[in-house]
């Protein structure tokens, strides 16, 4: 057995091909010989671990879906051509054998790869300096025929074998009648017609029938011949086979259908942020001038709760904006430590109404749930992607179970999944008994614009959007579905055990913190949010410098004696609030500012996520939220 061993090793490790192994379960690779090294340039700690998606060693994933399919088949794939990409980006081809095999009760492909760069380069060599001779032989490829004006076939090119996929040769054809192979006798008539008309046709389509009843596109031209001896005519055509051509039409029809509907999809997007933008601002003045009536103690008390239904309206309203701008990615994104539990609970009626009467929701929260920093939106959009999903899953009456719980990941588990990290996380799992997936779809259902919708129902975006999501924060995703068993997703978002330092404030509350007594600097375009925050803050004892463009800001700062806080608006006329804070730091160094906005248009933002030293408020704000975020800026 030792001696087996031995002999074994010393055949992977010598050996001048490739040879890997790799576990099936998972794609890890477990070894790999010095040949391996050697042709793609690796450090052999770079490759143990890994898969080869991880190293995107395939030059076309197409190549990895043979080989994956060919072993699921047979067990065993024989000189598989495909190509890699090395560390250093050279593209390698191989010739590549591979067999499963089992050790210790465990499942492994073993892979023999021989570079045949060399000899594909030498080929193509070939192939270049025979270039000027192509256009001879490209004719052969097509079929030429003779045929009697009854359409009799008299001589045909052996190229008909190339064409029919070697169901036809010249004498399964020849004596035969030419409307015997070709499929519509529509267009077939046609070109007679034209023929006999005319003495020529060109480029006419027809369909060419198999023996299996297959067809081929064909691009047939034909002209009438006559011996000026005996009078005698007859029929001289061409046969080109254009499937690739049709195919290649059929692709690019393909790819404009998706561009359409990305544009559409952005134009959606667009129209939706720039309404939930203008409403935000209207809203904005709805909540802050009810909040500020409400502090008011002449206020006759039977409008109190009036005026409570106006701010709790206001509030809820601004909650479906900022969802709007989350879905037309519009919205900064600003992670916050939540409870999943009550942003989940915040969405049940939109999850009601999304999946409908027929399918049951069943909600089964954690009573001890640990908490997370996230963007709540973010939550929103992941919820709202899944279960549209399981509605689209469930066939007539159903049920979509979403449930929350506390997981631990071990390092056991880290080993198996190569997407995980071990640590405490909270889980959102949303489950359905719908038909569920096979296991050829699961490997692309994070693709993006992979779906299995029909055209029109789906863009293929959404599980994309939700993997992008779950990645952003540091989390990861296990999924399970069975063709006909339903499917589950748990998603695990690490846990967060800071707590926030800033309390929000009730309205009351906020009334008797008439506290300040700092000068702010406030710049803002639209002119009904500029006179309420105004209000506002000199509610709060704030002195107030109300600017209603950044243009008129920069020309009379100079005549201000003392600026302790800028708030500025995001998106202005004429400029930006990031370019006002950066002129003004110029005449007044280390100047403390907040950002206020709808939506930022990536202009404070980093790869959608605020950076720790920006301090941005989200329209519309509560006076409470104004209030806390100025204490905290004021106090660093």
């Amino acid at each position: 057995m030792k001696y087996s061993e031995e002999k074994f090793r010393n055949a992977f490790e010598t050996s001048p091909d490739s040879i890997n192994i790799n576990r099936l379960s998972d794609g890890l690779y477990i070894d790999v010989n010095s040949g391996f090294l050697s042709i793609m340039g690796y450090d052999r700690e770079e490759i143990i671990g890994k898969t080869s998606i991880e190293l995107n060693i395939w030059a076309d994933t197409t190549d990895r879906d043979r080989l994956l399919s060919g072993l699921r088949s047979n067990g065993i794939v024989e000189n598989l051509e495909a190509r890699f990409i090395s560390k250093s980006g050279e593209i390698k081809n191989g010739l590549m054998s591979a067999k499963i095999l089992e050790i210790e009760g465990e499942l492994f492909i073993l892979s023999i790869t021989r570079d045949i760069t060399s000899w594909i380069d030498a080929s193509l060599a070939l192939k270049r300096s025979e270039e000027k001779y192509r256009g001879i032989f490209e004719n052969i490829r097509d079929v030429f025929y003779e045929a009697s004006l009854e359409r009799e076939i008299l001589e045909v090119s052996p190229s008909i074998e190339i064409l029919s996929r070697g169901q036809y040769k010249p004498e399964d054809v020849i004596g035969k009648n030419l409307a015997d192979f070709y499929q519509d006798p529509q267009s077939r008539n046609a070109l007679i017609e034209t023929l006999l008309k005319k003495g020529t046709a060109s480029d006419f389509i027809l369909m060419l029938v198999n023996k299996d009843k297959s067809v081929i596109p064909c691009s047939v031209s034909a002209s009438i011949r006559s011996d000026s001896n005996t009078g005698h005519k007859w029929i001289v055509g061409s046969l080109r086979d254009i499937s690739e051509r049709i195919a290649a039409e059929k692709e690019q029809e393909n790819l404009e259908n998706q561009l359409r509907q990305t544009q559409k999809m952005e134009s959606i997007g667009r129209l939706a942020g720039g309404i939930a933008h203008d409403f935000n601002n209207m809203l904005g003045v709805i909540l802050g001038q009810s909040e500020m009536i409400l502090q008011d103690e002449n206020i006759p008390q039977k409008l109190v709760a009036e005026i409570h239904d106006i701010r709790n309206a206001a509030i809820k309203s601004s909650e479906l904006t900022r969802q709007l701008l989350g879905f037309a990615r519009q919205q900064t994104i600003v992670p916050k430590i939540i409870n999943l539990n009550s942003v989940v609970e915040n969405m049940m009626k939109m999850i009601k109404r999304i999946i409908g009467e027929d399918i049951e929701l069943i909600w089964i929260p954690e009573k001890n749930l640990s908490r997370i920093k996230i963007d709540p939106t973010q939550i929103d959009q992941v919820l709202a992607n899944l279960c549209v999903n399981s509605r689209d899953a469930i066939k007539g009456n159903g049920t979509l179970t979403i449930k929350t719980s506390n997981c631990l990941v071990t390092a056991d588990y880290e080993s198996k999944n190569i997407h995980s990290k071990k640590g405490n996380y909270a889980v959102l799992t949303i489950q359905d008994n719908g038909i569920g997936m096979e296991k050829s779809i699961l490997e692309n259902i994070f693709e993006p614009f992979f779906t299995t919708k029909s055209p029109g129902e789906g863009t293929g975006l959404g599980l994309s959007t939700v993997y992008g999501i779950v990645k952003q924060n540091e989390g990861f995703i296990d999924l399970h579905s069975e063709k006909g068993k339903g499917t589950t997703f748990s998603i695990f978002f690490p846990v967060c055990n800071s707590v926030d330092s800033v309390k929000s404030k009730t309205v009351d509350e906020i009334s008797e913190l008439k506290t300040g007594h700092e000068t702010i600097l406030l710049v803002e375009d639209d002119v009904s949010i500029l006179k309420m925050t105004t209000k506002m803050l000199e509610k709060f004892g704030y002195e107030v410098i109300p600017f209603n463009s950044p243009v008129q800001c920069l020309e009379k700062i100079n005549s201000i004696k003392k600026i302790d806080l800028l708030i500025t608006d995001v998106i202005m006329p004429g400029m930006n609030g990031k370019e006002l804070v950066q002129k003004l730091n110029k005449i007044i160094p280390d100047l403390k500012n907040i950002f206020i906005s709808g939506y930022t248009a990536n202009i404070i933002e980093n790869r959608g996520i605020l950076d720790d030293d920006v301090c941005f408020l989200q329209k519309p704000f509560s006076s409470s939220e104004l209030y806390d975020l100025i204490k905290k800026v004021l106090k660093n």
